[in-house]
């Protein structure tokens, strides 16, 4: 079913995403060898948590397999983790952080120490907030205030484009225009450069700016 989907819709990205499947042994390294050998840039879900070494160890054992890393966070006492993580799988790779929880209330203090520290890096990490509970105009307060030391920040959950796209972290006009989820324009070359002030926005090689069809409709396709 993997290898007819993949040759059917010749997706640019595959993405593992959804439970914890780096603790799982059921057929997982026959349905992995199947992603790794798709034509396609590969991503993975990862969750900065105080896991036992051996999940931790299978986790980054798969993210060293992709392309693209996306790091999630719901609890200031985690934050250590996240560097741990940055740390081990940033190179050559696009790595972006979502701060999930259920109100705003829950996680201010997680997203003001995070970007406080990362700030200080180097790294192009972009953003995102996700929340049960989502009161827009205070939220829409809270990212103007973290977008003047964070620029990366902001929220798929807004129906404000300002708040749901992705701002260059140099020049600060937006690179990937968003509505919500859905993808309205971007503003990368072919280098994945910023095309008003040339920034580097994304971390991997220049093909990853090159898509074979401008917009596209994710596929679930579970694997259990």
């Amino acid at each position: 079913m993997l290898t007819s989907s993949f040759n059917r819709y010749k997706p640019d990205i595959v993405f593992l995403n959804g439970g914890d499947f780096w603790r799982f042994d059921h057929n997982l390294k026959s349905i992995l060898s199947k992603i790794f050998n798709a034509e396609a840039y590969k991503g993975i879900k990862v969750i900065a948590y105080p896991a036992p070494k051996s999940t931790l160890d299978s986790m980054l054992e798969l993210a060293d397999y992709c392309d693209i890393v996306l790091i999630e966070i719901g609890k200031r006492s985690n934050i250590p983790f996240v560097f741990d993580i940055v740390s081990y799988v940033v190179k050559g790779k696009h790595v972006e952080l979502v701060v999930v929880g259920d109100s705003l209330n829950d996680v201010r203090e997680v997203v003001e120490v995070l970007t406080e520290k990362l700030a200080a890096f180097s790294y192009i990490l972009p953003l995102n907030l996700i929340l049960n509970q989502f009161d827009e105009p205070q939220i829409h307060i809270f990212i103007d205030k973290i977008r003047v030391r964070y620029p990366l920040m902001h929220t798929f959950q807004s129906k404000s484009s300002e708040y749901s796209s992705i701002l260059c972290p140099k020049c600060r006009l937006p690179v990937i225009v968003r509505q919500g989820i859905n993808t309205i324009n971007t503003y990368l070359d072919e280098d994945c450069r910023c095309k008003f002030c040339k920034s580097k926005i994304i971390n991997i090689g220049r093909s990853f700016c090159r898509a074979r069809r401008k917009v596209k409709i994710p596929i679930n396709i579970p694997i259990s």
